[in-house]
């Protein structure tokens, strides 16, 4: 007999994410298999790009699992060595930055959170404390953007203080504490907003060479960049317009406390750009 998919699971430990993608419920097939080829497509560049970046990610899975359920993404990491959290959390943040620029960028807005701990895993499901945990917050926020759950964001406070700060620099450049906005709800219709790290995923924005091509974004501020995606992809902004307006506000925000990263993200793209052989607008090489 055949053995059962669920007895071949195994309890993990590593980063659970759930994402929303804003806007998906409700497309038609057409549309609905844009995501899919998007997100799709989305992987594999950012697996083959990680593979090339001098990153210590040898304990991590490079790819994540990812499962979807109609506007819900699931994306899970197994981590061999819990000593290795520090460099889950940097990896964590670089990725997922790059994610949620890049489906921006199509026209895929992403809400979300972040756990660290146990799950199990296998080809039907995955669950367990981890997926709980970051289930209970992936849509609480109102904004596009991803935060670390309060237990993730207590291994993280961790992983800070048990370092010297050189290298607690390294970690902290992908993530903003920030008085994340909280979606209201019928026992409090009022807005409010609690302190919560955040993935710092407007950062990317100067660091996305190809984005850079297609527009200015070494010339222009970073909320130029969101803005111009929102009306290019006729995002339902005044449906929602909190959270445009709260994403503006952490875009804001990390423009003045990350200045020296986008500087220095800027740079490396102009370098990049200099080198590159010149191209005519409209002409592909």
């Amino acid at each position: 007999m055949a053995e059962s998919p669920v007895a071949t699971g195994r309890a993990k430990y590593g980063a659970v994410a759930v994402l929303d993608a804003l806007g998906v419920k409700g497309k038609d097939i057409k549309q609905s298999l844009h995501f899919l080829d998007t997100f799709t497509g989305l992987f594999d560049e950012l697996e083959s790009e990680t593979r090339s970046q001098v990153i210590d990610a040898s304990n991590l899975t490079l790819r994540p699992e990812v499962r979807t359920f109609q506007d819900t993404i699931v994306l899970t990491w197994d981590l061999a060595d819990k000593d290795g959290i520090f460099h889950c959390l940097t990896f964590l943040g670089w990725r997922l930055g790059g994610i949620l620029t890049q489906a921006l960028a199509q026209g895929i807005p992403l809400r979300g959170a972040v756990s660290i701990g146990n799950f199990v895993q296998t080809p039907m499901a995955v669950l367990g404390p981890a997926v709980a945990d970051a289930f209970n917050w992936h849509n609480k926020s109102d904004w596009v953007g991803v935060v670390l759950t309060p237990n993730a964001g207590q291994v993280f406070c961790d992983e800070i203080s048990s370092t010297t700060t050189g290298i607690a620099h390294s970690l902290t450049q992908f993530f903003e504490f920030f008085d994340v906005p909280i979606k209201s709800c019928r026992w409090w219709p009022f807005p409010r907003t609690r302190r919560m790290w955040a993935v710092a995923w407007p950062v990317e924005i100067a660091r996305q060479y190809e984005l850079a091509e297609e527009f200015e974004t070494v010339r222009y501020p970073l909320s130029f960049w969101f803005e111009h995606y929102c009306r290019l992809w006729k995002l339902k902004v005044s449906k929602a317009k909190s959270k445009y307006r709260n994403s503006g506000n952490f875009i804001a925000q990390i423009s003045r406390s990350k200045a020296w990263e986008i500087g220095a993200a800027r740079a490396q793209v102009k370098f990049r750009r200099t080198a590159a052989p010149s191209r005519t607008p409209g002409v592909s090489p």
